[in-house]
């Protein structure tokens, strides 16, 4: 009879794979890759930690419900839309910040709809200074009367159309 676990640990074969879990998280991506090189042993240990530890809907669900965050890749997936900001350093540094939030990238073209979805799911568009302060409205400003308006030059910058503000409405 084995006791073996049916996904190798690095600390021994009688522990369950997550007993891998707190090894490889003081491990930066690059010495995590190059330790699952090692051997067949070593790989599958950190193709299971991986499997575990970057799970986008472990991050995704700070800011959804379980079937919304099956509706947000949805909508990534058709309108290219891409997470950025502090979200993604979370995500590679395998750590969660306190106070994070969730930035947004999308084509202008798919903006309305990415904005109507964020609302149906609860969120709320808050404006900016000088900013118009209804959605969808807000869109139909030129990227030059945005850029020529606009009063943070954290976001200037070539093809930056608009910076919206969503807003969670009863947050959990």
């Amino acid at each position: 009879m084995s006791f073996r676990s049916s996904s190798p640990s690095l600390s021994s074969p009688m522990l369950p794979a997550t007993t891998d879990n707190a090894l490889f998280s003081c491990l930066d991506p690059r010495s995590l890759y190059r330790y699952g090189r090692t051997c067949e042993d070593a790989h599958l240990a950190v193709a299971s930690y991986t499997r575990r530890a970057f799970d986008i809907q472990d991050l995704l669900l700070r800011y959804f419900e379980i079937s919304e965050c099956v509706e947000f890749r949805t909508l990534q997936a058709t309108t290219g839309l891409l997470i950025s900001g502090s979200s993604t350093i979370e995500f590679f540094l395998r750590r969660r910040f306190q106070k994070s939030d969730l930035d947004l990238f999308v084509e202008h073209r798919y903006a309305e709809p990415v904005g109507q979805w964020l609302m149906q799911v609860g969120y709320e568009f808050v404006s900016r200074p000088n900013q118009n302060s209804a959605y969808p409205e807000v869109l139909s400003m030129t990227m030059a009367d945005e850029r020529l308006s606009y009063d943070d030059p954290e976001y200037l910058g070539q093809g930056i159309a608009a910076v919206l503000t969503f807003q969670k409405v009863d947050p959990p």
